[in-house]
Formats: C-alpha cells, structure tokens, sequence
C-alpha cells in the first residue's frame, strides 16, 4: 500500500460550516468507496467535531484526507488554539463536551472511529485525530501521519507526500513543486509518480530518475527516506525541504544540498543515521517554519505520528504558501 494524499481543510469560525464539513467528508467518503453505513459513522464523528470547535474554540479547523486503498476510509484531524483541557478523561465522557448534537461530544468521537486519538495542553489547545474505516495494516511496520494543504485560494496542491512500504524497508517522500497551483502540482505528481515504481532504486538513482522525469515541469524541491528494520535511516534531499530525525534525547537536523530538480542537480548525498528509540522522523516543505522545538509539547512525541503532524502543522503554518508534513514513527 502506498499511503499519500491532499488534505482539505476547513476553518471552523462560524456556527454554519458545521454543516459544510459535514457534506465535504461524506463526499469524500463517497468518492473513496465507503459504504452507507461507514458515512453514517462519518457523518456523526464530523458533526460532533466541528461542532465542538464552533463552540469552544479559537482559530479551530477541520483537516479532512479519504482514500480507497487497501480499505475506502477518512482520517479527521480536529486542532485549535482554544483554552485546552486539564483532564482529558473527564471531556471523553459522552455528553461532556457539546450539547445537542447528534451525539455526546468527545465520547461519541471516540467510540464510533476506528482509531482515535488526542493530546491537548491547557491554554495552549487541543489536537484531535480519529480514522473512521479502512485497515491497520500499516500500522504493524510504521506509523504514519500527514497533512498537505493547497495555499489560500488554490484548488491544487502543488507539494506531495508518500509512504510505501517495501519488503526489505519503509520509504518515504515529501516534495515541493515550485511556486503553488496547477503547475507546481504537475512538478509533485510527476515526482510521486517516479517514486511509485522506485522498489529497485537507491536513494541517489532515485533523485536522478525524478529529476529526468520533473524537466519540463517548474521543477521541485524533493527529500527522500528509507528505514530499515535494523533501526537505520537513509536521507537525501535537494532543495529545502526541511527533514528531522528526532528522539528523546537528541535530534538531527537532515541536510538537503541546493538545487532544483528537474532544473539543476548539481550535487546529491546521501546520508545515513542511527533511529533513536521512541523517534521519529519529520519532513516538511516550507510552507512551515522549521523553528519548532519539540520540548515546547511535553509528552508529543509519544503521540500517534497524525497528532504530531497536526501540532506541528497548527503552530508552524505560514499561511502563504502550500504546506506539507509528514511524520513517521515505528512500533
């Protein structure tokens, strides 16, 4: 399975987008293939979410991603900068956190998706992220969580992100075609597309069969990661994607040469690391900043690789231009 995808996101700043988020997962769902009784499901978790943001939050948004493959699924994230909770337990029980919905808040989030998951810091905010249908399959090898949003008023992305798991490793990309739109999405996709077929590569040959596939295109600033089961990681990188592997106790910064590929790819290495235990690795185009700091989120990096996504996203969003993270964590 190759797990990749844009997100839709959807600010919750007013009562009647309830609804609106509502429609969008349903019709994504639709198109993903799920069937009547997992849109029931959908439709309950998305309400009693967006509800509760148009209640109790501040800057609260809706992050919504369906996909058909290996089961028709949706993934929700929920994250906002309202006033947190001290006892998490206590908001999950039905009933605790929104009235009048169709069904009890947090609680019934939690009991009707498939996974669930929420880390929440009094005063600062609460990430919420559930997946309602579709397999675990994945999550016996790796761990993976992604948001990837288009700049305000496009309707196409132009970064990408992928995970595919092979026999021997877990690969993994995040590319950033030049500028946003239609165009820089021709160079992302051209990118991805190179990467689905690239079991038999190394990193390196990897780089250079994107960049022969990206001429023509703008062009596209790309990293690469493969991990391995006996707890190493590969990096190569070209441009400024920004990548980190970090753990507990130390981080590394992974560094991408200059360049642009499809344009110029002048220089290429790759790089090789020791996985921390409890690590994680975080990859991001600069629609975020890179001046996050994981002590400032006690307890983060012990949450699901969607919740770290999301926090980071939540906090480092520049809001002019696409924006995409992906994280990746092993059992």
């Amino acid at each position: 399975m190759i797990d990749s995808g844009t997100s839709l996101l959807i600010p919750m700043d007013e009562p009647s987008r309830v609804g609106e988020a509502r429609r969008a997962a349903q019709r994504l769902a639709l198109q993903a293939g799920c069937d009547e009784p997992l849109l029931g499901r959908i439709g309950i978790v998305v309400t009693e979410a967006a509800t509760n943001l148009a209640k109790h939050a501040r800057r609260g948004a809706l992050v919504l991603r369906a996909d058909a493959e290996p089961e028709p699924r949706l993934d929700l994230i929920s994250f906002d900068h309202g006033p947190g909770m001290a006892d998490v337990e206590r908001c999950l029980a039905d009933g605790f956190s929104t009235e009048g919905t169709a069904g009890n808040g947090l609680g019934a989030i939690r009991r009707l998706a498939d996974r669930f998951q929420i880390y929440s810091q009094p005063g600062k905010g609460t990430v919420l992220s559930a997946r309602l249908g579709g397999s675990s399959v994945e999550e016996q090898s790796y761990r993976a969580g992604a948001i990837s949003v288009c700049a305000k008023g496009e309707n196409r992305c132009g970064d990408g992100w992928a995970v595919q798991p092979l026999p021997d490793r877990i690969r993994a990309v995040v590319v950033d075609g030049l500028g946003h739109g239609p165009l820089a999405g021709e160079a992302a996709d051209a990118a991805i597309r190179v990467f689905r077929k690239s079991a038999g590569l190394t990193l390196l040959e990897l780089l250079h069969a994107q960049h022969t596939a990206l001429r023509g295109t703008r062009g596209a600033a790309l990293a690469v990661a493969d991990i391995f089961p006996d707890k190493r990681l590969r990096f190569a990188g070209v441009g400024n994607i920004s990548g980190f592997l970090v753990g507990p106790r130390r981080s590394h910064g992974l560094m991408s040469h200059a360049g642009i590929v499809g344009h110029e790819l002048a220089r290429s290495v790759e790089l090789e690391f020791a996985w921390p235990d409890h690590g994680a690795l975080i990859l991001h185009s600069d629609g975020l900043s890179a001046k996050w700091n994981l002590d400032a989120y006690p307890g983060l990096l012990a949450q699901h690789p969607s919740i770290i996504a999301a926090t980071l996203y939540r906090e480092n969003v520049r809001g002019r231009d696409d924006a995409t993270i992906l994280v990746l964590t092993l059992p």
